[in-house]
């Protein structure tokens, strides 16, 4: 019996049945009377695992207009790396976008953050399942430093 239970442990801690994965995202910019888009798609491929976003967080040093939009037009530029949470885990499904391309998508939400202030936005309901599907955090043009912080879980 303690074999049975060690053996199942040992399965579900595997992260070859389908236990969650979590990597993020961190962008620091200056921006000179410009917009900035943070972008996560699901680009073309046979790997494909749903997310869930667990955290999103926005700074500006200056008020400004946070925008959150999924399913929007595919990105195309400029492709990043996100960080694996865990040294030994798979590669992300996602691609990460900086200075995204992406087209306008299905507006979530829209956020006015003051100057020098850090906003968490609810990520409850930001997933991403299907092939080229996205989700984008943008920031209207302003003069000053922004940081987007993201963070999900795939399975």
């Amino acid at each position: 019996m303690k074999r049975a239970i060690l053996s199942l442990a040992l399965l579900l801690a595997s992260n070859s049945y389908g236990a969650l994965e979590t990597y993020c995202y961190y962008r620091e910019v200056t921006l000179s009377g410009t917009a900035d888009k943070l972008t996560i798609q699901h680009n073309s491929g046979t790997n494909l695992r749903p997310l869930g976003v667990i955290a999103a967080d926005v700074y500006c040093s200056v008020a400004c207009v946070v925008t959150l939009e999924r399913s929007s037009s595919a990105a195309t530029t400029t492709a990043a790396t996100p960080t694996k949470m865990l040294p030994n885990g798979t590669a992300s499904s996602v691609v990460v976008y900086t200075a995204s391309n992406a087209g306008v998508g299905t507006q979530i939400r829209k956020i006015t953050i003051g100057a020098g202030q850090y906003m968490r936005i609810d990520p409850s309901e930001m997933r991403i399942v299907d092939n080229l599907d996205n989700i984008s955090i943008g920031v209207a043009a302003i003069t000053g430093d922004v940081k987007i912080f993201l963070m999900w879980r795939e399975q």
